[in-house]
């Protein structure tokens, strides 16, 4: 602008030097001089209230309010937005004066309600930054009606939104703890848009976690979320080794338990490409283990059963897309935690076989497969005074602690043909403190010579190969067996045989003590914070796996299908660390994201299959049509199920399997199998009705009287039926002649909980056998005499025979037992004959037989001379011939009552040894013999089944 004040009015000429001038020419100075500072005065102050300032004038509020006026054309740098605090602690009713500030600041505590004010006016646009800190994730905040609800400006499109009633409000997203959104206005606040600066609108959120089903404060419908990225998990793999089905591959880093998997490539081993698997375990830094199930809290799944092979194939991790379909609503259970557990058990082994590497237990009921187990042992030692070399026993100070198979190791001064080795303890003679052993387990005696010394025995321990050195429970065979090895789901440890007594301790549980389990549900996610120990970390989401009693619990994790996976390691430690564990609704739900291309496990595939190209089937697909023309390559499938096949040739449909010949058969459910030979077809029946086919010079016919009743289940026979294997009834058989007439005779006749009616029974070359509660039913005309007839081969019956008349018999003989049950029911039993036999008992007496001049045989149990008499007399005993073996049960208790008197006539020991799996006197003594000294007699009882005990 252009300055009024006009210095023209002043004449500068005034006054004039050296003469006498006016005092009016002053006074008109004066005045326009005046005129022109009020002029000054005038523009000065206008400049004081308009132009804008660096800095405040003294005296003076900087006031650089532009009070709307434009400016246009400039050229800025460096302008920053202006700033205001709203509180730290907001709730109830918040004003936002949109003039105190370009971005302001607050934090939420509580329910808000916005309101806005100090918008510029209408014909411009007037924006305000608010960030919110987030101190009550509960919180509310309510928006004003003016906010946009629709369009890609409107809130709808903004996270957490939701409609209360026609106000829009905001909830706090899931671990977020700010929000900042810019309000703008175009018209003075009547209409205001919102814009979210650290948060996606609904259409392109897509969070990077692992969500719980739950699901967490902030969740709200319409929320997706993807397993966080992984760069690690990759592999690629080479070899597999079928025999113990480990993978081999180039690192197994970022593994973990029950991590899903997919292979693709050219897949080898057994393995499916494109199909799901779990990591079983981690053996080392380039070896895993599959299964095709997660495991669970109780262990891993069911080990894949792969085959030897190698190749190059690629193995990935599987992420998930989670989908939220509701609102969180779940309630939030706080505990706090004072420490973490390895719980443990001790058994008892008792024995390690080279024959699968089994390890003997008193139980496996607590074992899990990949806990860790340790073995100990107490070594116990012994003196050894004397060796013999009639029986070549040992006789050692106390045989207390020994046990049969177990190893024993001689030192310092050995003596009688022992060296300082190993052996094995083949006999314990606890009664005189002898022993035997063997150089192998389960061999023959070493040979001795007699003499006597001192030296040392040491035996026990941990067997088997075994050492103090940590294992794993790699397999549990069943019950009381179960296999270790060196890494988490390694191959077993190579053992030797052996038996013996040592401490076995497993993991058998990892857990955590809480103030309080109430209200506490299995499979309830469960996150910790705070002074976090023992393994876990913090704010991690993980899941109950079982609740052990009061106060503890185990976690896991991962979760699939609602159920718990494998629980998760700790280390011992206290502390105090706060729980929070979650129940309510599940809310999320998850889709999988295999390799690209890959077929889903389980598709149905309603309509028609086009394919331009090759289909590859991995797992279970059933398709409702499949059609040549939109098939331009080929199906391979691992399990397909079509239910229409339209316009295949017979060139185009293959199915591998089988062998040249085979053909397809059906269960009639639509399970196919290859079968040998010619399939059958179908031809008509033979005969009448009820008739029983047969081949009659290659047609099938029927004949008259051989028939069956499907009611009754009779078979009627017109003529003689022949039998040269086994005839088997499980119902009533009645038959008249058996290849003579009146007779039943047969090569090995055995019938099944059923009856036999007939006249005579006679058994043919072999015997006849009745079992399992049969009955033989001898039925003749009045005064006839019903026949029984054994031939020398035997009649053995294994129930009861019983007879309501007189039993009138010639020979009853056997080796050991022919009447294994009780022999009841009989009014009179006479014999015409003999009654021999190594053991028939009845109720109120004892047949009992003697043998002379016994030749012992034999080192071992194995090949002793067994004993057939309740009477025995053994003449000769020899150094390397000195076994005897009481006599086996047939069947189970059927010794029980057997009294046996053994007198030795020989020169040396002779060792009476049980049946086979039975003991004498001692119950830790099974198999181990019972010396009888030369010239001597002991009796042995039966009181049990495999129960003997000796009188001396």
């Amino acid at each position: 602008m252009t300055s009024a004040i006009n210095t023209n009015g002043i004449n500068v000429n005034y006054p004039v030097p050296g003469i006498n001038n006016s005092s009016q020419g002053f006074r008109d100075n004066f005045a326009a001089i005046r005129t022109d500072l009020n002029v000054a005065a005038t523009e000065i102050t206008d400049l004081q209230n308009n132009a804008v300032l660096k800095q405040a004038l003294s005296g003076t509020t900087l006031n650089n309010d532009m009070a709307n006026t434009l400016i246009s054309n400039a050229v800025t740098r460096g302008f920053r937005a202006s700033t205001f605090n709203l509180g730290n602690a907001i709730s109830g009713t918040l004003i936002i004066n949109a003039g105190l500030g370009d971005v302001q600041t607050g934090t939420i505590n509580g329910n808000t309600t916005i309101q806005f004010t100090g918008w510029a006016p209408s014909g411009t646009q007037s924006n305000v930054e608010v960030q919110l800190n987030i101190g009550n994730n509960l919180a509310v905040i309510a928006l004003p009606s003016q906010v946009n609800i629709n369009g890609t400006s409107g809130i709808e499109t903004v996270e957490n939104y939701a409609n209360a009633n026609g106000i829009p409000t905001l909830t706090i997203p899931y671990n977020v703890n700010r929000l900042d959104y810019r309000f703008s206005t175009l018209d003075c606040g009547d209409s205001i848009t919102i814009e979210p600066y650290n948060q996606p609108r609904q259409s392109t959120q897509l969070q990077q976690r692992t969500p719980s089903p739950i699901g967490e404060q902030g969740d709200v419908a319409g929320t997706f979320s993807m397993d966080p990225a992984s760069s690690i998990a990759f592999a690629t793999c080479t070899s597999i080794d079928g025999t113990y089905n480990i993978i081999t591959c180039d690192s197994t880093e970022g593994f973990y338990l029950d991590m899903p998997i997919a292979f693709t490539g050219i897949t080898f081993g057994g393995i499916l490409g494109g199909a799901t698997y779990y990591v079983r375990s981690v053996p080392s830094s380039t070896t895993f283990t599959v299964s095709t199930v997660p495991g669970t809290y109780t262990g891993p799944g069911q080990l894949s059963d792969l085959t030897t092979g190698s190749g190059t194939m690629y193995v990935s991790p599987i992420g998930y897309l989670y989908a939220s379909t509701g609102n969180y609503d779940a309630t939030v259970i706080p505990k706090t935690a004072s420490n973490t557990n390895i719980v443990t058990t001790t058994v008892t082994g008792t024995n390690t076989s080279a024959t699968g590497n089994l390890i003997t237990v008193s139980s496996t009921a607590n074992f899990v497969v990949g806990y860790p187990v340790a073995f100990s042992g107490t070594i116990s030692s012994a003196f050894v005074t004397q060796t013999y070399a009639s029986a070549n026993t040992i006789t050692v100070t106390s045989t207390a602690g020994m046990v049969t198979g177990g190893r024993i190791i001689f030192t310092d001064s050995v003596f009688g043909g022992l060296s300082q080795a190993a052996y094995y303890i083949t006999n314990i003679y606890s009664g005189n403190s002898n022993i035997t052993v063997s150089t192998t387990f389960g061999g023959s005696n070493i040979s001795l010579t007699s003499a006597t010394g001192n030296c040392l025995a040491s035996y026990n321990g941990i067997v088997g190969g075994l050492t103090t050195t940590d294992y794993f429970v790699q397999s549990v065979a069943n019950g009381t067996t179960f296999t270790v090895s060196t890494s988490q789901g390694g191959a077993p440890v190579v053992l030797i045989d052996e038996n013996g007594s040592m401490n076995v301790t497993t993991v058998t549980d990892y857990t955590i003590t809480l103030n309080s389990t109430s209200n506490v549900a299995t499979n309830s996610p469960i996150t910790f914070s705070g002074n976090v120990f023992g393994g876990i970390s913090t704010d991690a989401i993980y899941y109950i796996a079982n609740v052990t009693n009061g106060t503890n619990i185990s976690i896991s994790p991962t979760l699939y299908n609602g159920l718990s996976g494998q629980k998760l390691p700790l280390t011992t430690a206290n502390g105090n660390m706060v729980v929070n564990i979650s129940t309510g609704t599940d809310i999320w739900k998850s889709v999988p994201l295999k390799p690209f291309g890959s077929a889903e496990d389980g598709s149905v595939i309603s309509g028609d299959l086009v394919v331009y190209g090759n289909a590859n089937v991995y797992g279970t697909t059933t398709l409702a049509t499949v059609n040549a023309s939109t098939v331009t390559g080929n199906i391979a499938a691992t399990n397909i199920t079509v239910s229409n096949v339209a316009s295949f040739s017979n060139s185009q449909i293959k199915i591998t399997g089988g062998s040249g010949g085979y053909y397809l058969q059906t269960d009639g459910t639509g399970n196919l199998t290859w079968a040998s030979g010619t399939a059958s077809t179908t031809t008509a029946a033979g005969g009448a009705n009820t008739q029983i086919q047969f081949n009659d010079a290659s047609t099938i016919q029927g004949n008259t009287g051989f028939t069956f009743d499907k009611t009754t289940g009779a078979v009627a026979i017109p003529g003689i039926l022949t039998v040269t294997g086994n005839l088997s009834a499980t119902g009533n058989t009645i038959v008249g002649n058996l290849t003579t007439a009146g007779n039943i005779v047969a090569n090995n006749y055995t019938t099944t909980a059923g009856n036999i009616n007939a006249p005579t029974f006679q058994n043919g070359t072999s015997n006849i056998i009745i079992t399992n509660g049969g009955n033989i039913t001898m039925y003749v005309a009045s005064n006839a005499t019903a026949r029984f007839t054994a031939t020398t081969t035997g009649a053995n019956i294994a129930g009861t025979l019983s007879a309501s008349g007189n039993a009138i018999v010639g020979n009853i003989s056997a080796t050991n037992g022919v009447f294994a049950g009780a022999l009841t029911g009989i009014t009179t039993a006479s014999a015409s004959g003999n009654v021999n036999g190594g053991n028939v008992i009845a109720t109120t007496y004892t047949v009992s037989g003697v043998t002379n001049s016994i030749v012992a045989n034999g080192t071992v149990q194995g090949n002793a001379t067994v004993l057939s008499n309740a009477f025995n007399v053994v003449s000769t005993v020899s150094s390397s011939n000195y076994g005897v073996i009481l006599p086996a049960p047939i069947s189970a208790n059927s010794t029980v009552g057997m009294r046996v008197m053994v007198r030795n006539n020989g020169p040396v020991p002779l060792y009476v040894y049980p049946p086979a799996g039975a003991y004498i006197n001692n119950s830790l003594n099974i198999n181990v013999a019972v010396q009888i000294n030369a010239t001597s007699t002991n009796e042995f009882f039966c009181t049990g089944n495999l129960v003997w005990y000796s009188l001396n």
